[in-house]
């Protein structure tokens, strides 16, 4: 039997589903960044407070950052990529936190400079583009830290955009309430919906 639905009940079903999309995104970065910050902290020593606040920023920065690295320099271990791109993504969210100079630290005792200069190349800029575009939307953040535990929205913006394009956004809470599922209580809701409610204006009053 054909199922008919009308045009409001289409747009309620996308938002639903590209929700679930971004949801589920930011759930597998945040889990890779806590899956690589516990495999450093049982290798060097690191200090694990470090997840409460920025493992989902850390996943949207650490997740491009290691398909990087992991295509640039194929004759590296695992150990290795795993340091390389993790403290690259540390040093760009945290900016020189104790627990990045462990990690720099490491990368020397290991040869692997040259490897690393060149990946927190990119990374910076990443986060370049990144920090342009945040600022862009006239939000009330102070501190680059600060913008940077967003960046978890990085791997979403390609989402929101076609969302926007298609203007079936008006009403953003359905993708709220996912993505505070997936980041946890370290986020206002408040925020969140401010932050995605201004990227898809921005993004409809460019075409």
């Amino acid at each position: 039997m054909e199922i008919l639905i009308n045009e409001k009940q289409k747009k309620e079903l996308m938002i639903f589903e590209s929700s679930l999309k971004m949801g589920s995104i930011i759930k597998d970065m945040s889990k890779i960044a806590k899956d690589s910050i516990q495999t450093a902290n049982k290798n060097f020593k690191f200090d694990l407070k470090i997840l409460a606040t920025f493992s989902a920023g850390i996943g949207g920065m650490i997740v491009p950052l290691n398909e990087f690295v992991r295509g640039e320099f194929t004759q590296l271990t695992e150990d290795n990529y795993l340091l390389v791109s993790l403290a690259a993504a540390m040093i760009l969210i945290t900016e020189h936190s104790d627990n990045a100079k462990k990690l720099l630290s490491e990368i020397s005792k290991q040869g692997l400079k040259n490897e690393f200069e060149k990946t927190i190349e990119i990374g910076r800029e990443l986060k370049e583009s990144f920090l342009n575009f945040m600022e862009s939307l006239n939000l009330t953040f102070f501190k680059v830290t600060q913008i940077m535990g967003y960046a978890f929205l990085i791997p979403i913006i390609e989402l929101l955009y076609n969302l926007s394009k298609n203007d079936e956004t008006d009403n953003v809470n359905e993708i709220v309430y996912r993505l505070l599922l997936s980041l946890g209580t370290h986020y206002s809701a408040v925020l969140i919906k401010e932050i995605i409610t201004k990227i898809i204006n921005r993004f409809r009053n460019t075409y």
